[in-house]
């Protein structure tokens, strides 16, 4: 989550899901907690984590003025109503200093323009909202976040686009059709790094970077 070299302190994660991610980060150092609204994702995080996570919306929480040292989150911006809101909100129970991470997918992803509407990242109707770099360094300063900075990344294209040949193609039936998916994932995967080479915004993934 792109909080390498920093001190490990105090983080929650929006949206934790089951809990792998904060597990990952207690392992490093961080004093951990999790957000989740989905009740069953919610208490497969509380048995991994033995508690530490909220169910409920994040500003159902109650999370004091300023109790994060890093608020993280995976894929969860395209979901909101209110993203302003919802970062607002991050805004609010971080510490000053405190360092805010979002990955969202990205508009302008290669794979976009390869797989029209069925990009995997388009996820109709969960996906409420889509982002590109621009946009999400706009709603971090229209929010008030510091030293906005955003980014495209190909690092998980092969996880976007495997799952927009499986809408494309539908679901392999057997073991050739599962060989040769896997080929023609592994080319399509070279091929989104290879555009992001040549143009930097064309990364399956946006990420967000700022401070309070």
């Amino acid at each position: 989550m792109y909080l390498g070299g920093r001190m490990p302190g105090r983080v929650l994660e929006v949206g934790c899901g089951n809990g792998h991610r904060l597990a990952q980060l207690r392992a490093l150092g961080w004093d951990i907690q999790g957000q989740e609204v989905d009740e069953k994702a919610a208490a497969l995080a509380r048995r991994r984590l033995g508690g530490h996570v909220s169910l409920g919306s994040l500003d159902q929480a109650g999370f004091q003025d300023g109790e994060f040292d890093a608020v993280v989150m995976s894929h969860v911006l395209e979901h909101v109503h209110d993203p302003q809101g919802l970062l607002g909100e991050c805004k609010r129970i971080l510490k000053p200093g405190g360092h805010l991470v979002s990955i969202t997918p990205n508009a302008h992803a290669w794979g976009h323009s390869r797989f029209g509407a069925r990009w995997y990242g388009l996820d109709p109707p969960r996906h409420l909202l889509l982002y590109s770099r621009n946009t999400l360094e706009l709603l971090a300063a229209n929010c008030g976040l510091r030293n906005v900075r955003a980014w495209t990344t190909a690092a998980r294209s092969h996880w976007i686009l495997g799952g927009s040949l499986r809408i494309e193609y539908g679901e392999a039936t057997d073991m050739w059709a599962v060989i040769k998916r896997g080929a023609r994932q592994a080319t399509l995967h070279a091929g989104a790094i290879a555009a992001r080479v040549r143009d930097p915004d064309s990364g399956e993934e946006c990420v967000l970077l700022a401070s309070k």
